[in-house]
């Protein structure tokens, strides 16, 4: 079975759409969104929108947590863009929202498979990132173990289990214009991750408050990455890229 795997859309339609472009070609049978839907970006509802259509499985990250609870103060309605404009705009959305849980556990081909946002032990705000020492972390017992979160992609092997995160489909921290994105085979039990381009200046020109840290953000451009630049065939167009 392959499985779909996108986290951090962080109000970017753009990325997302061209990820479950290429997720689709690859002929995923499921699909995780593991949570930031929305924040940074203002193009909220868009992203909700692809998700339901998409009949994607989501998980509740920590800016969808601040959104359902109306935790907003100065500094996150700054740098997170929670703004009430963006919140009304997500009305039709927050039922569903609220029903994300924040953890996934599957088993698949019997493989077991747990999902959440941030890491198992604070999923909603711990951080594990490539170079993370591992070894001291309590994992629970599955095959593979998914994260997002960082926004850093990576996939290694520890102690028998499969670590991974899909990196951020909306605003990846290490090159600004490739969208991230997992695919998790339970035959070989492997994760290959996916580099998707987007267009930034597209992003950029829908956006019209967009906090300087994620401008700068979009607009790295480091001339190694992880992951694989995804090569599509001529007929299947992506948006903005």
């Amino acid at each position: 079975m392959k499985i779909g795997l996108l986290s951090d859309a962080h109000g970017n339609p753009e990325g997302l759409a061209n990820c479950l472009a290429v997720l689709a070609y690859k002929g995923v049978d499921r699909l995780y969104f593991l949570g930031d839907a929305v924040g940074y970006l203002p193009r909220w509802a868009e992203v909700l929108e692809l998700l339901r259509s998409h009949e994607v499985t989501c998980l509740r990250g920590n800016h969808d947590d601040h959104v359902l609870r109306l935790a907003l103060n100065e500094s996150a309605t700054d740098a997170y863009q929670l703004l009430p404009s963006y919140l009304e705009s997500i009305q039709p959305y927050v039922a569903w929202m609220a029903s994300w849980p924040d953890s996934v556990s599957v088993e698949l081909d019997g493989f077991s498979l747990m999902l959440v946002h941030a890491s198992p032990e604070d999923r909603l705000a711990g951080y594990v990132y490539p170079w993370t020492d591992v070894s001291g972390i309590d994992w629970p017992k599955a095959d593979a173990i998914g994260m997002g979160h960082t926004h850093r992609p990576f996939a290694r092997h520890h102690e028998g289990q499969l670590l991974f995160n899909p990196g951020s489909c909306g605003l990846p921290r290490d090159v600004g214009h490739l969208a991230s994105c997992g695919l998790l085979d339970t035959r070989d039990r492997s994760v290959t991750i996916c580099r998707v381009p987007f267009s930034v200046e597209r992003v950029l020109a829908d956006s019209r408050f967009i906090h300087p840290e994620v401008r700068d953000c979009l607009g790295r451009l480091p001339v190694q990455y992880e992951g694989q630049l995804v090569d599509l065939p001529p007929g299947l167009a992506l948006r903005g890229a």
